[in-house]
């Protein structure tokens, strides 16, 4: 019995990561927001424009990093004067497949 609970144990990080869609800015932070080791956050194709920053303050692990992407690759582009903006504590996060022509030096990452 011991050993079934540690194999659940285990996987318990695995069967709780999700996979979120969203369609907008807001949705996206606030999906960034909530997201846990493991999780996955999709922001559909389309153009989306910003007028502020993205923050991302969420924390993945190295076995369970937090992937946060387009759709699909360079079909979801980031514009206006915002951009991805990584703060104290993030870590093991990664961002993939965005078409960024938002303002120039809005992607950053502040120092921790």
């Amino acid at each position: 019995m011991k050993k079934i609970f540690l194999v659940l144990l285990l996987l318990s990080g695995k069967l709780f990561a999700n996979t979120i869609t969203v369609s907008s800015i807001a949705e996206l932070q606030s999906a960034i927001a909530k997201a846990k080791p493991g999780d996955k956050i999709i922001l559909r194709d389309g153009l989306y424009t910003t007028t502020s920053d993205i923050d991302i303050a969420c924390v993945g692990t190295k076995d369970q990093p937090i992937t946060i992407s387009a759709q699909d690759f360079g079909k979801t582009e980031i514009t206006g004067s915002g951009g991805f903006d990584l703060i104290n504590p993030s870590a093991y996060v990664i961002i993939r497949d965005f078409k960024f022509t938002h303002a120039a030096s809005k992607a950053k990452s502040s120092s921790g």
